[in-house]
């Protein structure tokens, strides 16, 4: 049980790191301008993850499936990315689990995502990281910097769900009161 909840929490890890090492992204935040003044920024509902949170503007909506033919059944991610602006680019990552995948695994489920995380780049260095307590669930703050840029989240389980409300910005375009105000904006709705 404990070696396939190791093998998907790797695999997540692996695929959302793909875009924190992407170019192009840095550059695109480079030119974009800002919206500084979180009253400018909008809250969405993310339906397919009963959740809520505010973002810098509309964000665009990535879904896909993975079919873990070892584990059996699939994992649903969906992903809801910020444009980029020059303080960075605000996510929201929800990935529903097989049934097998329960919260009593919370802690080892967020251990090892953080450890794919910093395992996947040797240029991945980890600032903090913290097991703290969301609304009764386990959930881990997390604090990275790779070279000239900086990913700064929280990762969450409840059920069999795995959330990922994170930022990735240049290090000298890093906004703590914008990131402050993203992770407070975060809400689960409709959680069973």
């Amino acid at each position: 049980m404990k070696e396939k909840l190791f093998k998907c929490v790797i695999a997540l890890g692996c695929l959302l790191l793909s875009p924190l090492a992407a170019s192009p992204i840095i550059t695109a935040i480079q030119k974009t301008p800002s919206p500084l003044a979180t009253n400018q920024w909008q809250s969405f509902n993310c339906k397919e993850g009963n959740c809520s949170v505010s973002f810098p503007g509309t964000p665009d909506h990535v879904s896909e499936q993975m079919i873990l033919p070892e584990e059996g059944g699939t994992i649903q991610y969906d992903a809801y990315f910020s444009q980029p602006t020059k303080e960075g680019i605000f996510m929201v990552m929800v990935a529903k689990y097989p049934d097998f995948v329960t919260e009593e695994l919370a802690q080892l489920s967020l251990e090892g995502f953080l450890n794919g995380l910093l395992n996947q780049n040797p240029t991945h260095r980890l600032i903090f990281a913290d097991l703290i307590l969301v609304n009764g669930h386990k959930a881990l703050d997390f604090f990275i910097h790779t070279q000239q840029t900086y990913f700064k989240g929280r990762a969450m389980m409840i059920k069999n769900s795995f959330y990922l409300i994170a930022m990735e910005c240049e290090v000298k375009a890093y906004n703590e009161n914008s990131y402050n105000f993203f992770i407070s904006s975060f809400k689960l709705t409709n959680i069973k």
